[in-house]
């Protein structure tokens, strides 16, 4: 028997929106949005790491007040993204990107990996890739906003990234 490894999402993309129908995007959107308007009152671009299906990216739109692209690693989920953002006549950019490892012709005002989707990491070692890449793509005065709350992964990771200054690797 030949097993071929799928890539990760392939099969869950096209029912990714009812496994998540729980989130309350626009809450998170509205949170999201105070927080970039705490840290930088001037932003008006956004990159959404990890973006999934486009949810959180397409409920940012609706603000009204950012240029959105969204990547994430998963081509399928960037195909129900771009089929969602066709169906709402959205202008969210929706791009194949791995968050670990990424070059894209522009920079940005904010970045976001939300949705604990830095617990994609599997080694603590890759981190500074995800940072080395994000502070590469961040305009002067960028912000990089990202959650982690699964306990197990905080409790490994969180001296750490209060210990980590990018300025110091590579």
């Amino acid at each position: 028997m030949n097993i071929t490894a799928e890539p990760p999402y392939t099969r869950i993309a096209p029912v990714y929106d009812d496994v998540m129908r729980g989130v309350d995007y626009e809450n998170w959107s509205d949170y999201i949005d105070e927080i970039i308007q705490e840290h930088h009152i001037d932003a008006r671009s956004i990159l959404e790491l990890g973006c999934g299906t486009g949810g959180h990216a397409l409920k940012l739109e609706e603000l009204e007040c950012y240029d959105i692209l969204a990547t994430d690693r998963s081509a399928e989920m960037i195909e129900c993204a771009r089929q969602k953002a066709s169906k709402m006549e959205s202008a969210v950019r929706f791009e194949v990107a791995d968050f670990l490892n990424y070059r894209l012709n522009q920079t940005f005002d904010a970045a976001l990996l939300v949705f604990d989707s830095i617990n994609y990491v599997q080694d603590i070692e890759q981190l500074p890739l995800l940072f080395i890449s994000t502070e590469k793509h961040l305009n002067p005065n960028g912000i990089f906003i990202f959650d982690f709350t699964t306990p197990g992964f905080s409790d490994r990771v969180a001296e750490s990234l209060n210990e980590y200054n990018p300025r110091r690797v590579g």
